[in-house]
């Protein structure tokens, strides 16, 4: 089994096609000033079933660091299951 960890500045583009979720990987190129390039560098694909255990997942994790005062939410509570919107403290 390969265990080799990449680094990723976050997702692209999310295309979903007969049950197989398929997300982008992006890298900053650069960045200058307030504007950056992000280039693919990657992907990942899975199931439908396999995405949604992730977005749950990365919402506990989103939720833990709100508790802990990492993160703030910007507009009040976000319901359960949704993407929180939160920024940095």
């Amino acid at each position: 089994m390969n265990n080799k960890f990449q680094y990723i500045d976050g997702i692209g583009n999310i295309q979903i096609a007969e049950g197989v979720v398929r997300l982008d990987v992006l890298m900053m190129t650069s960045i200058e000033g307030d504007k950056s390039t992000a280039e693919k560098v990657g992907g990942l694909a899975m199931s439908l079933p396999a995405f949604l255990r992730s977005f749950n997942q990365m919402n506990l994790v989103v939720n833990k660091m709100v508790e802990q005062g990492m993160l703030k939410r910007n507009d009040g509570e976000v319901a359960s299951g949704q993407a929180a919107d939160v920024a940095a403290s």
